[in-house]
């Protein structure tokens, strides 16, 4: 048996136990129980305070909180454990998770005075965070000396996001892509292209062949050591990490945000959705939309993050939207109905939810018409974004 103790800052909320037999279970501190004003683990617990839930396997709004594929990898190898370990993974890693939480080893109920045996990391590992995705990326530092790794103990401001070898000039397009939703009037944090010769020293194992890499702000991170607490909608919806990631529709996340966010939160989703459909961003899916925070108990749409027209990479992958929207995934087929059971499923009027989707549409096609050439994008991307562009209905002249 193996027990984390699960915290919001320092705030006990739970306890995290694993079985030999792989049954996982979380049970809720009383102490945080009893807190009228008590801050928010997630939506999940929300609804199914005060039973403990049980699981065969880490529950999934836990396992959201670690990376995928090659750096996944890369934490497990330096750790010494198996990469499928998701338990070990958050024991070595439970300092410094997405959001407020925190994991820390600890005894079980049943024989609280048992030393714990975590997994842990070489001092020297510069992969002691905890990022979602499959991307290369740091978590790193501004300071006098450049972009720094944080030592253990400090904290990350910034997500150095690094080349793909699947997905050439990824850092690169994703930079022209933000800076189309920046001119669609989006709500961004900072970002901006970062040399290679900014960062003090990079670990070897970092692809460096294209010398730049995407940088943008922690949304989830304050300019000192606080945290922001944040859930994506894979935690939200309890859907695993994965391919399952795609699946569902965009109506479910509006009713979420109609249900629990001010009406300006559901319109930012909105008119996110129209960018997406017209930039060609194939990879909306659920974790790449989260709630943030900022008071520890209200919910708010976070800032926009994972904005890239990977309809650059068809035919390497889908040519397709993450999610359905009005029941179809086809960029073709997104129009301003293709709304209508979006605002049905939130109660609001259809001319309403319409108008913010045409709007914003109408601002993404006029900000690529008249400021595509200032962004990275090369002679050759620009052309097959307005072909992508010329194909989705939405915010074209006559819809």
């Amino acid at each position: 048996m193996s027990a984390l103790e699960v915290l919001l800052g320092d705030i006990r909320v739970g306890l995290l136990e694993r079985f030999d037999d792989e049954e996982h279970v979380f049970s809720f501190d009383s102490g945080w129980l009893a807190q009228y004003d008590r801050p928010v683990l997630g939506q999940l617990f929300e609804d199914r305070r005060p039973r403990a839930i049980e699981t065969s396997g880490l529950p999934c709004w836990f396992a959201h909180l670690l990376p995928q594929g090659l750096l996944r990898r890369a934490i497990a190898r330096q750790a010494g454990i198996d990469e499928d370990d998701g338990f070990g993974l958050l024991a070595a890693l439970g300092h410094d998770l997405p959001g407020a939480v925190v994991l820390r080893p600890t005894g079980s109920k049943v024989n609280p005075n048992r030393e714990v045996e975590a997994p842990r990391l070489p001092p020297e590992s510069p992969l002691r965070f905890s990022l979602a995705g499959a991307q290369w990326k740091l978590s790193v530092r501004q300071d006098e000396r450049g972009l720094t790794i944080p030592v253990e103990g400090e904290s990350g401001q910034k997500i150095a996001k690094f080349q793909d070898p699947s997905f050439p000039g990824l850092p690169r397009i994703e930079m022209a892509t933000m800076s189309w939703a920046a001119a669609t009037e989006l709500r961004l944090p900072g970002f901006r292209l970062a040399p290679l010769s900014e960062f003090e020293a990079l670990p070897s194992f970092i692809p460096s062949s294209e010398g730049a890499a995407f940088l943008i702000d922690r949304f989830d991170r304050t300019e000192g050591a606080g945290r922001i607490h944040i859930e994506d909608f894979g935690q939200i919806l309890d859907v695993p990490p994965g391919p399952t990631q795609y699946h569902g529709r965009f109506e479910h996340i509006g009713v979420v945000l109609a249900a629990l966010c001010p009406q300006e939160d559901l319109r930012e989703f909105v008119e996110r959705l129209a960018f997406c459909a017209i930039c060609g961003n194939t990879d909306a899916h659920l974790k790449n939309w989260s709630l943030l925070y900022p008071d520890g108990r209200a919910p708010r749409l976070s800032l926009a993050y994972d904005l890239v027209a990977s309809v650059l990479y068809v035919p390497s992958i889908r040519d397709e939207l993450a999610l359905e929207l009005g029941g179809s995934k086809r960029f073709e087929d997104v129009t301003e109905e293709s709304f209508l059971p979006l605002a049905k499923a939130c109660e609001l009027p259809f001319d309403v939810v319409r108008g913010w989707a045409r709007s914003a549409a109408e601002r993404a096609r006029s900000a690529f018409r008249n400021h595509a050439a200032r962004w990275p994008f090369t002679e050759e991307e620009r052309v097959r974004l307005a072909s992508h562009q010329a194909r989705v209905p939405l915010g074209s002249t006559g819809t």
